[in-house]
């Protein structure tokens, strides 16, 4: 077997040990498999070139896997070079909270997550697309881009760490409690919204306390769309409440749809969104896909 592994240099477990020890770990690892293993720590603005050439090496039969290595914003990076191409991702979930391989029951032990790229079988799977940018896990409008931007101005200011830097965000975020007027529309209905905050899955996120965040499925070719609908900050943490209690309102709390497609238009030039923990700016209308089995990725054997 041979693959390319592309790490994120700016990926949690990346940064904590040195380039050499971790290069060495992996390497040490794969060959102990049988893997012939290219191992290479990218930084963050070269990674989608470096993913595309991988995919091309993938996709032509020179290797047999392209291997990511980082956070969930790295993981969709190289996800959506190989989207299409057949070529199959493997993943080590170097960064922190790691939503994607855990969705999968891809082990986040090191060694173990080298084993299953080694031994694992092949699983279709679905991908979430906005405005041809791809998502693995979600994306979102309103609260939570406003909340990252303003823990990333936090942590450049005062060079404090992410999660110390969130709270403050928060509750400026809280305080400020941005609402945005948007527009969905759909094949069968369109309906406009005044919110604080819109999620979309890629497939069903559940809602349950003991599972909430979680996916049973990722290859059910639908989005899951959620639309906050509190008008203050109150009532959003109240909504939280009903969801942790199983008392969410539809007519007050959160609005839910699955759907294939989809599109949300705004009066702004401009939105805020978020693909997978990562924020950018977007164009209106937002065209909002899920692409159905378009990403094969390796996952231990059943």
């Amino acid at each position: 077997m041979k693959i390319v592994a592309l790490l994120n240099e700016a990926a949690g477990a990346v940064e904590q040990a040195s380039n050499e020890t971790l290069e060495a770990r992996l390497a040490a690892a794969f060959a102990k498999h049988g893997v012939d293993a290219e191992i290479a720590i990218v930084a963050q603005h070269d990674l989608q070139k470096a993913a595309k050439d991988a995919a091309k090496r993938g996709e032509s039969g020179e290797l047999d896997a392209v291997v990511a290595g980082g956070g969930d914003g790295s993981i969709r990076v190289v996800a959506g070079a190989l989207a299409g191409t057949g070529a199959p991702l493997g993943v080590l979930p170097l960064g922190t909270l790691n939503h994607f391989a855990k969705d999968l029951g891809i082990p986040l032990g090191l060694e173990e997550a080298v084993e299953t790229i080694a031994h694992g079988a092949r699983r279709t799977i679905d991908l979430g697309s906005v405005n041809d940018k791809i998502f693995i896990n979600n994306s979102s409008i309103g609260i939570y881009p406003y909340l990252v931007s303003d823990r990333e101005r936090l942590r450049k200011r005062h060079g404090v760490a992410k999660l110390l830097a969130t709270i403050p965000a928060m509750i400026h975020t809280l305080r400020q409690y941005p609402r945005t007027q948007l527009t969905i529309e759909t094949k069968d209905w369109t309906r406009t919204y005044r919110t604080p905050c819109v999620f979309v899955g890629n497939n069903e996120y559940n809602m349950e306390l003991t599972s909430l965040g979680t996916r049973n499925a990722l290859d059910e070719g639908k989005l899951f769309l959620c639309v906050v609908k509190q008008p203050t900050p109150l009532g959003l943490l109240r909504a939280f409440l009903h969801l942790c209690l199983g008392r969410l309102d539809p007519t007050r709390d959160i609005e839910r749809f699955e759907l294939e497609e989809f599109m949300i238009a705004s009066c702004t030039a401009q939105l805020q969104v978020a693909l997978d923990g990562e924020v950018g700016s977007l164009h209106p209308p937002l065209h909002y896909r899920s692409l159905l089995g378009a990403l094969q990725v390796i996952v231990p054997r059943l």
